[in-house]
């Protein structure tokens, strides 16, 4: 094993790109709301208040990487460590707010599209469930040492009595992941009690399953914090930084994704409204031909434009008027189904 090894470089590579995309996501989600002239919902208010501790999250992951995350402890200075495990501490913290909020914000979303008094009541279980993780989270994390500053303080005589890191990273993980599954599987059974083609059901379900990336990165997650014990802890401790960062600012993407029907929408009917100038202009040009005439031996002259192209000409009317209709005709469904559909915008 080459001691120094250095793993930086991966860590910000990796944590950068999805931390930028979450902030686009939000703006992109209120974007998408004022383009449809939509009041801002609770869930966008919450997703934004979502933004901070993801952005939290980040930028924590960038001092630790300072601090010698990434690097074998063999290299890092002493002096690094007491700074390291501050941030580890304000992590844990501020992670959990992180998680609160994106699922929070998920559960309100899908409270303002599917209205029935049974899917509320469900929702308000899991959502008692995700506060009671997050407290317990909170609670773990603050009093993991007694005396608190024994997490980061290893000056202490006597030392302080803690609990095992390995241990209360699992116990916080698995029910995150649990809690996860239920919010994917939520809106899947109401979705096919739709009056809708069985291709509009797969499409809205794909919208909503997107968030099984945030599953996958949190199983990551909870496979690289069986290493955090190791004595070589910044560099165990690396890929437990990469995806404590990634996952919250993942999921606040995914979160707002189901928002941005209405973005899409806008591009393409400007493409659409393109490509007719386009036709329009080739038709045009077609169905005006050069006017003059050409001389004939010096006797007399021909016209340009011939039976054939005045012919053309009249074809060419008839085809510019044809205008085709790619909307997706959902009359046939009923009242509740079009006000779940656009419900989402």
């Amino acid at each position: 094993m080459d001691q120094y090894e250095d793993a930086s470089l991966k860590t910000l590579g990796s944590i950068i790109p999805f931390a930028i995309l979450a902030f686009i996501a939000v703006i992109l989600r209120f974007y998408a709301r004022r383009l449809v002239r939509a009041e801002w919902a609770r869930d966008d208010w919450t997703s934004l208040l979502a933004l901070f501790p993801t952005l939290g999250c980040f930028i924590l992951s960038c001092l630790m990487v300072k601090y010698g995350s990434g690097k074998h402890v063999r290299v890092v200075s002493p002096a690094n460590f007491e700074p390291y495990l501050q941030c580890l501490f304000a992590y844990e913290l501020i992670y959990a707010h992180a998680i609160l909020f994106i699922k929070t914000s998920v559960l309100m979303l899908y409270t303002r599209i599917f209205s029935t008094r049974k899917f509320k009541l469900v929702v308000m279980v899991v959502q008692a469930v995700i506060v009671a993780w997050y407290l317990a989270v909170v609670f773990v994390s603050i009093f993991s040492c007694n005396p608190t500053r024994g997490f980061w303080d290893k000056t202490l005589v006597p030392p302080a009595k803690c609990v095992s890191s390995k241990k209360f990273f699992v116990g916080n993980a698995i029910p995150n992941i649990v809690t996860d599954v239920v919010i994917l599987a939520l809106p899947i059974n109401t979705v096919f009690g739709l009056q809708l083609r069985t291709t509009q059901k797969l499409s809205i379900c794909f919208t909503f399953l997107l968030g099984i990336f945030v599953t996958v990165s949190s199983a990551v997650r909870l496979v690289a914090q069986f290493r955090v014990d190791e004595p070589d802890f910044t560099w165990a401790m690396n890929d437990t930084v990469i995806w404590t960062s990634i996952e919250p600012s993942l999921g606040l993407i995914c979160a707002c994704l189901p928002t941005m029907r209405p973005l899409l929408n806008s591009f393409t009917q400007a493409s659409e409204k393109r490509s007719r100038r386009t036709t329009s202009y080739a038709l045009s040009e077609r169905s005006n031909p050069p006017q003059g005439s050409i001389t004939r031996n010096g006797r007399g002259t021909w016209p340009l434009q011939t039976t054939e192209s005045r012919s053309d000409l009249g074809r060419s009317e008839t085809r510019s008027k044809i205008v085709v209709d790619t909307r997706i005709d959902i009359e046939s469904s009923t009242e509740d189904t079009r006000q779940i559909l656009h419900r989402v915008v």
